[in-house]
C-alpha cells in the first residue's frame, strides 16, 4: 500500500495553503530528478516548465493584490502539478469527509 501524508490541515486560506504546496511540490520535483527513467527527456523538460512557473509564482506571493486576484487560479494549478508529481500509487487532493484537510491518499484499487 502507498504512503500517504498531510499537506495542510484546517485551512482554506490562500496565504496559508500556497506556501505549503510550492514546498510540497518542489521536494517532489527534487524527488523526480533523482529517479532514472525512460522518460527523461520529458521529465527533464516538463520539471524545467514547472520551475519556471514556480518561480514566477514565488515572487507574485510578495505582491499585496496577488492572493485577491491570482490565487484561486495559482491553486488551480499547484493541485494538478502536485497530483501530477504525486508518489506512485497516490494521488493529491482533499480528505474524504474534510474539505480542509490536503494530501496525498492512496488510489483506490
Amino acid at each position: 500500500m502507498a504512503n500517504t501524508f498531510i499537506v495542510s490541515e484546517a485551512t482554506l486560506r490562500p496565504e496559508d495553503l500556497v506556501p505549503k504546496f510550492i514546498a510540497t511540490l518542489d521536494s517532489l520535483i527534487e524527488e523526480a530528478t533523482m529517479a532514472p527513467g525512460a522518460d527523461a527527456p520529458h521529465k527533464v523538460e516538463r520539471i524545467g516548465k514547472v520551475q519556471a512557473w514556480l518561480g514566477n509564482l514565488e515572487s507574485r506571493l510578495y505582491c499585496p493584490a496577488y492572493y485577491a486576484e491570482q490565487s484561486e487560479w495559482d491553486l488551480e494549478v499547484l493541485f494538478d502539478l502536485l497530483d501530477e508529481f504525486a508518489p506512485e500509487g497516490t494521488y493529491f487532493g482533499a480528505a474524504e469527509g474534510d474539505g480542509a484537510c490536503f494530501g496525498f491518499w492512496a488510489l483506490e484499487d
